[in-house]
């Protein structure tokens, strides 16, 4: 009976050694992040015991990462502020020891960011937190687009030319070149009196002969 005991207190011992032996599971990188849909960001990790042995996540549902577009910040931790954001990112195992995320980018961040899975994120199905530190996973490029579509500028009033202007001159010029000149009238010519007491001395000229005829 003692003997019985001695082997499954030794085979205990050893199992726990063994296990202890696997340490904290090591974050790699998989897939290299890309835009999976317009406002979707995805890539993929691997997630891995030193000895190469996978690693079964506790949870694979609301995992937090830290974006950054700016150097991370002192200590174990990643603290979110203006160069960085923490959004919530879903993962999907798809083999074993290799998971895939995806997350929506924060509109605040463009140029280079680089994906952090902030330190003790993470946990195994034996309840290890890892990773000690905030682990980088990959770098993605982010240029949010512009929403609102330039209108067309109205079109500019017709303002008049200033006056002594080369425009307003030649339009000045035009406008008295183009006015009617009023009708002068129509002057008798001097010819026409003329000829009028001609003819009339013709016709008295010529009554007066012919009274000188039937005189005598």
């Amino acid at each position: 009976m003692l003997a019985v005991f001695l082997v499954l207190g030794v085979g205990s011992v050893y199992a726990s050694t063994g296990e202890a032996d696997l340490g904290l599971p090591i974050l790699g990188t998989a897939g290299a992040p890309a835009l999976a849909a317009p406002s979707l960001y995805s890539g993929a990790i691997s997630v891995l015991y030193a000895d190469g042995t996978s690693v079964v996540l506790e949870s694979t549902q609301n995992i937090p990462l830290d974006v950054c577009n700016g150097p991370a910040g002192p200590g174990p931790g990643v603290a979110p502020g203006p160069s960085c954001v923490t959004v919530m990112a879903t993962l999907k195992e798809t083999s074993a020891g290799v998971y895939t995320y995806s997350f929506t980018p924060p509109t605040s961040l463009s140029g280079t960011i680089t994906i952090y899975v902030p330190a003790n994120a993470l946990a195994d199905d034996n309840g290890r937190i890892f990773p000690a530190v905030s682990t980088s996973i990959g770098t993605y490029v982010y240029a949010p687009s512009s929403s609102s579509s330039s209108s067309s500028a109205p079109p500019a009033a017709s303002v008049p030319p200033a006056a002594g202007s080369p425009v307003q001159a030649g339009l000045t010029r035009q406008a008295v070149s183009t006015t009617p000149t009023p009708t002068q009238p129509t002057q008798a010519s001097p010819i026409e009196p003329l000829l009028l007491v001609l003819s009339v001395l013709s016709v008295a000229g010529a009554v007066l002969a012919a009274s000188k005829r039937r005189a005598h």
